[in-house]
């Protein structure tokens, strides 16, 4: 979708969390969201929201010197949600729908905020978002379309969120192993999202899937 003038206060909103994600000071803080003021004058109507804020979080990492801004954060939420893994994988080996257990755990990997200082415990959200309905439930559907895929495409979205991924896909080829996986990642640095650089070579996700370099260099895939 194309911008909208809520879109332009988010994207400043993100300027700010930045600042305090990263603890600068009061006098850094004020510099990043100067910057980020002076260019919200230039956002296009005719864009979407991840193609006008991406020029920002460029500016911000060469006024930071630092190409991956949230490199430590993403190393905090990848550590958080290996930690989670024997309890995940015990919630689908006694699950008698895996396939969709393992689907809800993604989705719950996108849900909770691994960067948050607040969640005390993490298993217990996992739990929580375990037995929420969903509003629009086709994971019955999904399921199918999975025992019949020949080739799957998965896209990859925050740091951390990979780990419940690759359970995901595990899963998937636990009960359809003749699918051939297909896992895009960000191109370069953005944001907290995942990118090829951050799957080592020696990641697991290489033996269930094919890590492919999507291109994308903005939050989301356009």
């Amino acid at each position: 979708m194309h911008i909208e003038p809520d879109c332009i206060a988010c994207i400043f909103n993100q300027a700010l969390r930045v600042t305090k994600a990263l603890d600068l000071s009061h006098e850094a803080s004020k510099k990043l969201l100067d910057e980020a003021a002076c260019m919200l004058p230039g956002f296009s109507l005719k864009l979407t929201p991840p193609q006008n804020a991406t020029p920002m979080y460029e500016r911000f990492a060469e006024m930071l010197g630092r190409e991956d801004i949230y490199a430590e954060k993403k190393r905090e939420a990848i550590e958080k949600a290996l930690s989670l893994l024997p309890y995940c994988r015990k919630q689908i080996e006694e699950s008698e729908t895996a396939l969709i257990t393992a689907a809800r755990i993604a989705v719950a990997g996108n849900v909770i905020d691994l960067a948050s200082e607040y969640v005390s415990d993490l298993e217990e959200e996992i739990a929580n978002v375990l037995q929420i309905p969903f509003a629009i439930d086709h994971l019955q559907m999904l399921g199918e379309a999975i025992m019949k895929a020949r080739k799957i495409v998965y896209l990859a979205d925050n740091a951390g969120e990979n780990i419940f991924d690759r359970l995901f896909i595990e899963t998937i080829k636990a009960h359809a192993p003749g699918a051939e996986i297909f896992y895009f990642v960000r191109s370069r640095p953005i944001i907290n999202d995942i990118s090829y650089r951050d799957i080592a070579p020696d990641d697991p996700i290489h033996r269930v899937a094919t890590v492919v370099d999507s291109g994308v260099t903005t939050p989301g895939l356009l």
